[in-house]
C-alpha cells in the first residue's frame, strides 16, 4: 500500500488505513469484523514481525490509543464542521454515520461553550473502523 502519511496528519490514521488494507487484503465481511484487540495485534505484525511478546502487546496498546485519538479527533473536526454550518454536506453525511448523534450533539456543545474539561463523549471505535470499512469496500468497487 503507498504511504498516505502526507495527506493524513493524525498519528492513528496511518493505523486506519493499515487496519483497511489488512480487512480488505483479507476479505473480512461486516458480519465477519473481527475483534478490535485481533485488529490490532494485525496491524502491528504488519508493522514489525519480529517483536517479542511484550513488544507485542505494547505495540498493540499504542496502536489501541493512536486509532482512538484519530477517531476522537474525527468526531471534533465533525463536531466543529456542524456548528459553522449544520447543512454541511459532509457534516450530514458522515456525523451520523460515524457517530452516534448524540455523542456529535455533546462535542458540539463542548465546543460551543469552549469547555476544557472531558465531556465523557466515548467514541465506539468499532463502528467507526466498520463503517470506514463499508465505504471503502463501496470505493474500491465504484459504487
Amino acid at each position: 500500500m503507498p504511504d498516505h502519511s502526507r495527506y493524513v496528519g493524525e498519528r492513528g490514521s496511518n493505523d486506519i488505513l493499515k487496519a483497511m488494507e489488512i480487512l480488505v487484503d483479507k476479505n473480512y465481511s461486516i458480519n465477519n469484523f473481527p475483534p478490535l484487540k485481533e485488529l490490532y495485534e494485525m496491524i502491528a505484525i504488519q508493522y514489525n514481525r519480529l517483536l517479542d511478546e511484550e513488544e507485542l502487546k505494547r505495540e498493540i496498546r499504542a496502536i489501541e490509543q493512536r486509532i482512538r485519538r484519530s477517531v476522537m479527533m474525527a468526531l471534533t473536526n465533525l463536531a466543529s464542521i456542524g456548528l459553522t454550518d449544520y447543512t454541511n454536506p459532509k457534516f450530514e453525511h458522515y456525523a451520523s454515520l460515524l457517530f452516534d448523534f448524540q455523542d456529535v450533539r455533546l462535542k458540539m456543545n463542548e465546543l460551543k461553550n469552549e469547555e476544557s474539561k472531558a465531556s465523557g463523549v466515548k467514541v465506539n471505535v468499532k463502528k467507526f473502523l466498520q463503517v470506514i470499512y463499508v465505504e471503502t469496500l463501496d470505493k474500491l468497487n465504484g459504487r
